[in-house]
C-alpha cells in the first residue's frame, strides 16, 4: 500500500514515470540492505540450531526472537480490527470475513481464496448497491501516462504468460517459477500489506521463516512487501530477494498506471467500490485465519514457552497497540524482553 501511494505521489509530484521508479527504488533500499545484512545472521543462526551448537547468548536471542513472533501476532491482530473498524459497517460485512476466516481455515489453497475474493466482492455490491460514494481527487494527470490500456495489458499479459508457463507447459525452471509465485501473490494482495501473509502461507507453507521475516520487516523502515526479500534471499540469495521485491510490487504500480487515467470515470462506477469493499474484508478473513495458523504451527508446535505464555504475550501486545496506541516497534521488543524474562524466571523457580 505504501509503494503503491508514493509511486502515485511521485508520477502526480514529478510528471516522470522514471523518476517515479527511482523514487520507490530509493524508499526501498535502506530497509533492503539492512534486511539482508540480518538475514545474513539470521541463516546463521538456523545453521546453528540445526548443528545444536548454540551459545549462552544465542540461546536468548533465540528466546526474544520467540517473544517478537508471538507478540508480531498481535501486531497482526491489531491490524485486522483496526482495518475492520474502516470497513466492516454492518452485520454482512462480519459474514463475508466469517466465510473468508473458514475457507482459508479448511481449504488453505491459492484458487479457493482467489473464488473467496471474487465472491465477497460480488455479494458485497449486491448488497451494498445503494450506497452513496463520495470522492473528491482532482489532481492533474501528466498527458504523457495517458496509457492505461497499455500497462493494463502488460498486467494481463505477465499473468497469462507465466500462468501457461506453470500450468500448461508444466515448465520446470526454479527461476520462472519463483517470479510466478510472487507476481501471482501481488496481483492477488489486497486490503494492507499484512494480506500477503496468507497467500506466502498458501504458497510456500513455511510458517516459521514467514513469521521470522514479518518480525524483521516490521522492526525495520520500510513497506511489509520487503518480506518478500527476506523469504527470496533465505530461500536461495540476495538476487532473489530483490527479484522477489520487484515481482511482488509489479502487479500493483501497473494496475496504478492503467487507472490513473481513467480515474475520474471509475470514481462514478458506485459498483467497483462496493466490489474491493468485498474483496478487503475478504482478505481480513484471510489474514485472521493465517494469525491463528502462525499461533497453532510456531508459537505452540515450535515454541519452548507453554501455550499460556503464547497467549499471554500477543494479547498483551494487541491490548498495548489498540487500547494504548503503543509503537509497533516498541511492543514488539517489550514482547521479546518480556520472553527471555519468563524463560528465566520459570528456570529458576
Amino acid at each position: 500500500m505504501t509503494t503503491k501511494i508514493l509511486f502515485l505521489f511521485g508520477i502526480l509530484k514529478t510528471k516522470s514515470l522514471m523518476q517515479s521508479f527511482i523514487l520507490i527504488l530509493f524508499y526501498h533500499l535502506p530497509s533492503f540492505t539492512l534486511l539482508i545484512l540480518i538475514s545474513n545472521y539470521l541463516f546463521y543462526i538456523n545453521l546453528t540450531e540445526e548443528s545444536n551448537t548454540i551459545t549462552g547468548l544465542q540461546k536468548y536471542l533465540m528466546l526474544f526472537t520467540i517473544g517478537l513472533s508471538q507478540s508480531t501476532l498481535g501486531l497482526i491482530l491489531n491490524n485486522i480490527f483496526v482495518l475492520g473498524e474502516k470497513t466492516a459497517t454492518d452485520s454482512f460485512d462480519f459474514v463475508i470475513i466469517t466465510i473468508s476466516f473458514l475457507e482459508h481455515w479448511y481449504f488453505n489453497t491459492f484458487e479457493d481464496m482467489l473464488i473467496t475474493l471474487i465472491i465477497g466482492g460480488i455479494l458485497t455490491t449486491t448488497y451494498h448497491s445503494k450506497k452513496a460514494v463520495h470522492h473528491h481527487f482532482n489532481a492533474k494527470i501528466p498527458k504523457n501516462l495517458l496509457l492505461g490500456k497499455f500497462y493494463l495489458w502488460i498486467f494481463l499479459f505477465l499473468i497469462l504468460i507465466l500462468t501457461c508457463l506453470k500450468y500448461f507447459l508444466k515448465v520446470e525452471n526454479a527461476f520462472l517459477l519463483f517470479i510466478e509465485s510472487f507476481y501471482r501473490i501481488g496481483c492477488f494482495t489486497f486490503s494492507r500489506g499484512n494480506a500477503i501473509i496468507p497467500f506466502m502461507l498458501v504458497e510456500f507453507a513455511d510458517h516459521i521463516n514467514i513469521l521470522k521475516g514479518y518480525n524483521l520487516v516490521t522492526l525495520l523502515p520500510g513497506s511489509i512487501f520487503n518480506l518478500a526479500s527476506y523469504m527470496g534471499f533465505m530461500f536461495i540469495n540476495m538476487f532473489y530477494g530483490f527479484i522477489a521485491l520487484f515481482f511482488i510490487n509489479l502487479p500493483g504500480l501497473l494496475i496504478c498506471l492503467a487507472c490513473l487515467p481513467h480515474h475520474k470515470h471509475l470514481i462514478k462506477y458506485q459498483n467497483i467500490h462496493n466490489f474491493f469493499i468485498g474483496v478487503n474484508l475478504a482478505s481480513n478473513g484471510f489474514i485472521l485465519s493465517a494469525v491463528l495458523h502462525l499461533f497453532d504451527r510456531v508459537c505452540l508446535r515450535v515454541s519452548s514457552t507453554n501455550i499460556y505464555a503464547c497467549s499471554l504475550n500477543m494479547l498483551f501486545s494487541f491490548l498495548l497497540l489498540y487500547n494504548f496506541r503503543f509503537s509497533a516497534t516498541l511492543t514488539l521488543i517489550i514482547g521479546g524482553i518480556s520472553t527471555v524474562i519468563y524463560t528465566l524466571i520459570s528456570n529458576i523457580l
